[in-house]
C-alpha cells in the first residue's frame, strides 16, 4: 500500500514557514520520499506501521493550511 501526502500549507508569516517545514522535516523523518515540492509518498507493507505512520501524521498537523492523505493499492505505482 502506498501513502501519498498532499498538502497545501501557506508561507506567509514566519510562523507559518516554520510550520511547514516542520512538517516536511517530519514526513522525511518517516521515511517519505519527495515526489514534488508539496507532494511525498511512502510505501508501507504492513497494516499497524501504517496506522502507526497515519497517527504521528496526525499529531503533526500545523494550525493552518490542508494536508490530504491518499492510501493508494500497489498497482498504481507498478504501471
Amino acid at each position: 500500500m502506498m501513502l501519498l501526502v498532499c498538502f497545501d500549507l501557506p508561507r506567509t508569516t514566519k510562523f507559518e514557514r516554520k510550520q511547514a517545514n516542520k512538517y516536511q522535516k517530519k514526513l522525511i523523518e518517516l521515511g517519505f520520499t519527495r515526489k514534488q515540492f508539496s507532494l511525498y509518498e511512502r510505501e508501507i507493507k504492513q497494516k499497524n506501521t501504517r496506522e502507526k505512520v497515519i497517527e504521528v501524521l496526525r499529531t503533526e498537523l500545523p494550525s493552518t493550511g490542508m494536508i490530504t492523505l491518499y492510501l493508494l493499492p500497489n498497482e498504481v505505482n507498478d504501471k
